[in-house]
Formats: structure tokens, C-alpha cells, sequence
């Protein structure tokens, strides 16, 4: 989504990163933009980024939220008794990799379960991994563009809520 990024000089590219993206102490290592323009429209964003105090510090714990860049705010509200279909005009579908290189000093004391859904309007999977003191954090979404029966509506807004609550999931780490 940030296509009017890709022609601009490195330097406008890590500015307007900043305000872009809402992490504290971003300092851009290295980016890269890739766009496939064809008939579906394929967009590639591959970002290094370090960040003092990327997570939060409480009683020699640290709070590492795994997707503080991709993730779903808003979800619409429910609907009494809606008797309009459900439009989704503009499908799409999200593809993301975090991976986090943790500090030799900690070690995992809980982590969200990997998770799946299936809904006729879209699909979203959350994966993690751990290899010694590197987290990858995998995070797929589809939207499907289409008209649904006004009865799916609730369904709909339960799907994006279960969505948004993983999407704000977070690992904990001790000391």
C-alpha cells in the first residue's frame, strides 16, 4: 500500500517510513520495493529495521508484540436485524514475515498459538517459529471481494474481531 513510496530516493523513503509505520526508534537498515503490475497487481515491501525498546519492560519481562506494522484496527460494529447484502468490492490478500532476533539474556515465558480461520469472506492464518534465539512470525490475510447475504453480516464483524484480537497477540519473554 505504499506504492507512491518505491520511486523516491532512500532518504524520502525512511522519512515518510516513520511516520508510516508506528515503531518507536525505527532506524531503517535497509529497503527494498518491488512492484509486479500486471492484471492482479503483486506488491513487495522488504524492510531490516532495528528499534531500542521495541517492546515493552515490566518486572524483568519484556512485551514483544509480533505484528505492530500489518495489523487490523478496525472492526465495524454489529448490525440488529441488517437487511442489506454485504458488499466487498476490493479483495486482497496480505503476506507477511517478521523475524526477531531475541536478546541471548531471555528466554520465551509465553506465546500466542498458531492460528487459522476459514469464512467465506476470507481466510486468515498466524504462525510462529523458534530456532535458538530467532522468532519468525508469519501472518497471512485474504480478503475475497463479493456480495453476501445480509445474515453473514455478524459473522463478518466476528471474523475481523478474532482477526484484530490476534493480530495484537504478543510474546513474553523473562529475564
Amino acid at each position: 500500500n505504499h506504492k507512491e513510496l518505491a520511486d523516491e530516493p532512500f532518504t524520502e523513503q525512511v522519512k515518510k517510513l516513520a511516520d508510516i509505520y508506528p515503531i518507536q526508534n525505527l532506524v531503517v537498515k535497509s529497503l527494498e520495493y518491488r512492484q509486479d503490475k500486471n492484471p492482479s497487481p503483486v506488491a513487495t515491501e522488504k524492510i531490516s529495521f532495528s528499534s531500542r525498546n521495541y517492546g515493552a519492560v515490566s518486572d524483568n519481562k519484556i512485551y514483544l508484540h509480533l505484528n505492530s506494522i500489518n495489523k487490523l484496527n478496525d472492526v465495524p460494529k454489529e448490525v440488529r436485524n441488517r437487511v442489506n447484502p454485504v458488499c466487498i468490492n476490493r479483495g486482497y490478500y496480505d503476506e507477511d514475515e517478521y523475524t526477531f532476533e531475541l536478546p541471548s539474556n531471555s528466554r520465551i515465558d509465553s506465546r500466542p498459538e498458531d492460528y487459522f480461520i476459514e469464512k467465506p469472506f476470507g481466510s486468515y492464518a498466524a504462525q510462529i517459529t523458534v530456532e535458538g534465539n530467532m522468532i519468525t512470525y508469519k501472518r497471512k490475510m485474504q480478503i475475497n471481494d463479493g456480495m453476501y447475504p445480509a445474515d453473514q453480516y455478524d459473522d463478518l464483524v466476528n471474523f475481523l474481531q478474532l482477526v484484530k484480537d490476534a493480530d495484537n497477540s504478543r510474546l513474553v519473554l523473562a529475564k
